[in-house]
């Protein structure tokens, strides 16, 4: 197909005129504008569907710009690959070098190549994605501008950019950043960088012989430990019980980015180099209370050698019990309080008795005294109120006794 097409025009009156020329032979398609003192603007555009693409633009018969691609690409059932070099020139004459030599912060250029190759293999998989590998190659006037590699084919992953005029511009030292990641499914993840002075991030997990799961993070800064954290679970799992045990340990860096910008400024809670914690839930599926089966959740912490919390809730014995100490969030509540106690005891059909170390209110009592339907309430250590009733086939009687006073309601 080729078709070639000639125009002239003129406007406000002659002012601005000249010539177009659009032409298309041999897969070339070219656009040129010559204006009545015979300079020209000429863009040329050749096209290989697939394969290849070249632009040009000339000033005056005179190239000022050219962009030059090939691709070349791979798809199978079991990879894709992708191969693509791009060639580009500028002259120093044109207004694009001139616009990036007064705006771009690395300036412009004459020559410049880019060649990306990606490979991604279908038929094998990391964690979450096919395995791949990415290079990417960029010169300019002939010199190294940007080394790209991101490789998970291999182990450990690879990571590597080398780029000497952004690092120079952002103030980088080393010639390169380089990361590793050595990824052991299910197990562990070991990353390295050698940036700020050198990362260090190492993450394992795995089962142990209590039916529970270590799991543990450590991160490094120049060979320095800037924090820990450890965990460690148990579980018991049978017909007459369910046990949960978690064991914690958080170690950290003073000079730390988690401690100086969020332990340290800590408002409610105190904060810690070094905090070690249990927790334990555990329930009775052999015997209930009441309503529920007994159970109990205890926990403690430690933070820097001192005990910062504990906590007790319990039904699996009489007295039912809720103990919390906890200085940092009850010196809140009220100044001074370091801890809470409120014990339950409950005797099914005769008595029910709270007691607390609150201040204000100590803990209230109900119970039987033996003569027939009568109940005591007790509010802080003092009768609140006594109460009795009669029930029969056909009526409904009840005396309310509040100190000296009483009312007795028949129906």
């Amino acid at each position: 197909m080729s078709f070639e097409a000639r125009t002239k025009y003129a406007i406000l009156g002659g002012k601005i005129a000249g010539k177009v020329l659009i032409k298309l032979a041999d897969n070339v398609l070219t656009l040129k504008n010559t204006d009545g003192e015979s300079n020209s603007i000429e863009l040329i555009v050749k096209i290989d569907l697939g394969k290849s693409l070249h632009i040009e633009g000339k000033k005056n018969g005179e190239s000022m710009w050219t962009y030059d691609t090939k691709r070349t690409t791979k798809r199978t059932g079991d990879v894709f690959e992708l191969t693509l070099d791009t060639e580009m020139t500028l002259s120093e004459k044109s207004k694009i070098s001139k616009f990036l030599n007064k705006n771009y912060p690395y300036g412009a250029f004459k020559t410049r190549s880019n060649k990306i190759h990606i490979f991604v293999d279908k038929k094998n998989r990391n964690k979450l994605a096919p395995k791949f590998k990415v290079d990417v190659h960029l010169q300019k006037d002939g010199a190294k501008a940007v080394d790209l590699t991101a490789d998970t084919t291999v182990s450990p992953y690879v990571f590597k950019l080398t780029a000497p005029n952004f690092f120079t511009r952002w103030g980088i030292q080393q010639s390169s950043i380089d990361i590793t990641a050595d990824h052991q499914i299910g197990k562990s993840l070991v990353i390295d960088a050698n940036i700020l002075g050198g990362l260090h991030l190492e993450a394992k997990r795995g089962d142990n012989a209590k039916n529970g799961r270590d799991v543990s993070l450590l991160v490094k800064k120049g060979g320095v430990q800037m924090f820990k954290v450890t965990w460690s679970t148990e579980k018991v799992n049978n017909a007459n019980e369910f046990k949960f045990i978690l064991h914690d340990k958080l170690e950290v860096n003073p000079e730390s980015i988690l401690f100086k910008n969020i332990i340290s400024q800590y408002k409610f809670l105190t904060p810690f180099n070094t905090r070690s914690g249990e927790f334990e839930f555990y329930v009775s599926k052999a015997d209930k209370n009441v309503v529920l089966n007994k159970f109990y959740a205890k926990g403690k912490v430690m933070k820097d050698g001192n005990k910062a919390l504990e906590l007790l809730m319990t039904t699996n014995e009489q007295p039912y019990k809720f103990e919390l100490f906890a200085p940092a969030l009850l010196g809140n509540v009220k100044p001074g309080m370091t801890e809470a106690k409120i014990s339950v005891a409950h005797n099914p059909g005769q008595s029910l008795e709270m007691k607390t170390n609150f201040q204000k209110f100590t803990g209230f009592k109900i119970y039987k005294t033996g003569s027939g339907n009568e109940r005591k309430v007790e509010v802080n250590g003092k009768e609140l109120v006594m109460g009795d009733y009669t029930l029969t086939d056909n009526s409904f009687s009840t005396k309310l006794t509040v100190g000296a006073d009483y009312l007795e309601p028949k129906i």
